[in-house]
Formats: structure tokens, sequence, C-alpha cells
């Protein structure tokens, strides 16, 4: 019931599908998980594929993140916000994940297309919802919290690399981040705040 079509209204375009509290609350979470596989990419091949290089693996991602904004915002136009939304993030958890299930070339590729395919994507999803509310401070409190997700995924990183000596427990926990985010996305009942 989220679906757009050029034939529905511009008023059925701007009403909001997703709570600014929950728009929040995904961004933050969004912040905290894309954010440790954008940072150690190069450390997680160097440890565990050396064959593979970063090289590799910057250009694919940033190949992949290149045309996403874009691809995204046709999701947008298909699904709706709310659904684009829950499928740019899953999809993003799944990237984030990837190294862990799959710890080889193939993995590893996987994850930076799935990863720079989305994490852009996600920021023109987001602001787009967002732009539906008339808060004047909602996109400077979605990118506050955006960026305090930015500091602590690095922080909880180096904390469990500390215990563990792998960053998998690291990706895993981002990758959780990211499908939390989506599942807040998914119940909207009465709550456009």
């Amino acid at each position: 019931h989220n679906q757009v079509s050029p034939s529905h209204s511009s008023s059925a375009l701007n009403t909001p599908t997703l709570s600014a509290k929950r728009l929040i609350i995904a961004y933050g979470l969004t912040g905290f998980g894309y954010i440790m596989t954008a940072t150690y990419l190069p450390t997680l091949v160097k440890r565990a594929l050396p064959e593979l290089g970063s090289t590799e693996l910057w250009a694919l991602f940033g190949l992949m993140a290149a045309p996403s904004c874009w691809v995204w915002h046709k999701c947008h136009l298909k699904l709706g916000h709310q659904n684009a939304l829950i499928l740019n993030l899953l999809v993003q958890g799944i990237g984030v994940i990837l190294p862990v299930v799959l710890p080889n070339s193939l993995g590893y590729l996987c994850s930076a297309a799935l990863t720079g395919g989305t994490f852009m994507g996600t920021v023109t999803l987001v602001i787009s919802a967002a732009q539906q509310h008339q808060k004047p401070n909602l996109i400077a409190l979605l990118t506050l919290f955006y960026s305090i997700g930015q500091i602590l995924g690095p922080l909880a990183a180096n904390i469990l690399f500390g215990i563990t000596n792998t960053l998998n427990s690291a990706l895993i926990i981002a990758g959780l981040a990211l499908i939390i985010a989506a599942a807040s996305c998914l119940k909207q009942s009465q709550e456009i705040l």
C-alpha cells in the first residue's frame, strides 16, 4: 500500500510514511552499521586475503556507490519510502555481514558491492522521507544521530577487536544494527510524529 505510481496525486507523495522518530532511530543505527565496513575494509582484506588488493575492493565500492542514489530513488518511486528503505537496509546489513559468512574473495567483493551500492542510497531515501515532515530541525537531528553512529561504530569495533583479535564480531554487530534499523521502519500504525 506504499506503492507510488504516476497516477497518485502529489499529496500522496508528500504524506509521511515513516515517523520522524523511526527515521532518527534507523539513521543512527545506519551510521553505526555501515561505517565499520567502510572504515575497516582495507584492514579486513589485508588480514584475511592478502592476495586480494584493497584497491580493487575500494574501486568496486565506489563504482557501486556512484549510481546508487539514482537506483534507490527509482526504488522509492516504485516501492514507497518505507519499503525501499527497509530493502536498502537489509541489503546493506547482508553486505556488512558477508565477509564473516563468506570469508573469501567472492565474499569480500560482494560485500563491497552491496555496501557501496546501498549506503548513499540510504541517505537519499532518509532525506527524501524527512522532507515529507514539516519539522525544520529534522534533517539536523538525522545528521546528528548518523554522525553519533559513525563515531560509536569504529569505537565499538576497536573494543571488540581488542577482545577477540578479529573484526568478525564487529561486523556481525554492525550488520545486526542495520537489520534492526530496517525492522524499526516496519510498524507504523498511528505513529506519524
